[in-house]
């Protein structure tokens, strides 16, 4: 996995568990459960696409960039906007958490069309 990919990776990580500390004091209390929703599927998402990073050079090319691009770009839209969601009471945007959540699972989906091209030699 290229160092800029994995380092992103790691920051996004940090970043799921500093959100989650600090919508325990900043959240408005109707907005806690959504908060902690969106902190949840931040740092599934982080985790998953880490854990990419033991098959990376295994998996076909075009489809680990685009899968990986389609599932962070998808994880940044869909928790995003439950983020402001939660703060704001308002989407940011009108159905940005559906695109994103589709985007996610899109990039999923292309991921494991790259796994089925599979190279056998490391």
């Amino acid at each position: 996995m290229p160092r800029p990919l994995l380092a992103a990776l790691l920051v996004l990580i940090a970043l799921a568990l500093a959100l989650g500390a600090i919508g325990a004091h900043v959240v408005p209390d109707e907005g806690r459960e959504q908060w902690r929703q969106a902190v949840f599927w931040h740092a599934v998402a982080a985790v998953a696409l880490l854990a990419l990073s033991g098959a990376w050079e295994r998996l076909a090319p075009p489809g680990r960039t685009l899968g990986v691009v389609l599932a962070l770009a998808g994880a940044v839209a869909f928790c995003g906007a439950l983020y402001v969601q939660a703060l704001t009471g308002t989407p940011p945007v009108p159905m940005l958490a559906p695109i994103g959540g589709t985007a996610q699972i899109a990039g999923w989906l292309v991921l494991a069309a790259a796994a089925m091209r599979w190279r056998l030699a490391p």
